[in-house]
């Protein structure tokens, strides 16, 4: 069985992170999917643009004719109170759209899958777990490196590194965000996410739109990282705004372009050969009784910020 390697994007107010992450990953897909709201709707109901230069710069990218465009409505104005919902919706939707079968991937568009050369070896030598997504579902688990602030002095990275996050599915139906009840798998792969490396005006932008707006209070939080300098950063341990220890500490990375840092990203944050776990679970699979084994991930929503 072939294994195909479906990535898509969701896209809104901040398209502008999106070509970082596609050169990550180009190469290696056999498709891309754009998916955004046909009434440029976020899910809390505010409006957005996207200018015709945008959709110019992905024509003159896409040599390889691999990138398609999927509109729908996905704004449900009695979801505006769990805007979650309507993420959810958009995501199982763009699953749909993508078509069955292969590795779905869903990525932001500020995800960036640095060295994806070792994702994609393993993602290919891993076929036999899509012989049957209805009867054996998984998700496969990947790493996330979370960019949490931006000055002159560089990238504020959270530390260590242990947030989780699900990257891909052989059966994309979703729960909750890109997370689901299949089986999941530890893949060690670590993606960039310039989740909170933004500038403020951006940062309430996010907080008003995206799906985790009534997660907690936004307008505090806001806060909390708008006092966060090249003279403090060191005190702040344990403050993920729902999980508290998932974000321990920071550490600055003195990088001024996150091209430049996505370009080091390998050397700072190597990846893992994962072609060894893949060779274990193998040999797992062939034993019957472990069939059965349920790697389930831990109960917790890792997913926040992704």
């Amino acid at each position: 069985m072939k294994a195909t390697i479906k990535v898509g994007y969701l896209i809104s107010y901040d398209y502008s992170y999106l070509m970082n992450s596609l050169e990550s990953i180009y190469d290696f897909a056999d498709l891309i999917v754009l998916c955004y709201d046909k009434d440029f709707k976020t899910w809390t109901g505010n409006s957005f643009s996207i200018p015709d230069s945008f959709f110019n710069t992905i024509k003159e990218f896409d040599k390889k004719k691999k990138i398609k465009i999927y509109t729908d409505s996905f704004f449900v104005p009695e979801n505006i109170a769990s805007p979650m919902l309507s993420e959810t919706l958009q995501r199982n939707k763009l699953g749909e759209f993508m078509g069955k079968g292969g590795w779905h991937i869903q990525l932001d568009v500020d995800e960036y899958a640095y060295d994806f050369k070792k994702m994609f070896t393993y993602l290919k030598k891993s076929a036999f777990l899509l012989e049957d997504p209805e009867n054996k579902p998984y998700s496969l688990i990947a790493k996330c490196i979370v960019l949490y602030k931006k000055d002159e002095n560089g990238f504020y990275v959270i530390k260590p590194v242990n947030e989780e996050f699900y990257f891909a599915t052989n059966n994309p139906k979703y729960i909750r965000a890109r997370q689901t009840n299949w089986t999941c798998l530890y893949t060690n792969q670590k993606v960039i996410h310039q989740s909170w490396a933004r500038n403020a005006d951006e940062i309430q932008q996010k907080l008003n739109n995206w799906g985790h707006k009534t997660d907690f209070d936004g307008e505090e939080y806001f806060n909390k990282w708008s006092n966060v300098t090249i003279t403090n950063y060191t005190s702040l341990i344990d403050f993920h705004p729902v999980e508290p220890s998932v974000w321990h500490k920071l550490e600055l990375i003195k990088f001024n372009d996150i091209k430049k840092l996505i370009q080091n990203a390998k050397k700072i944050f190597p990846q893992e050969n994962p072609y060894e776990n893949l060779l274990k679970l193998k040999k797992i699979m062939k034993l019957p009784f472990l069939l059965k084994v349920e790697l389930k991930i831990k109960n917790k929503l890792y997913n926040y910020f992704n």
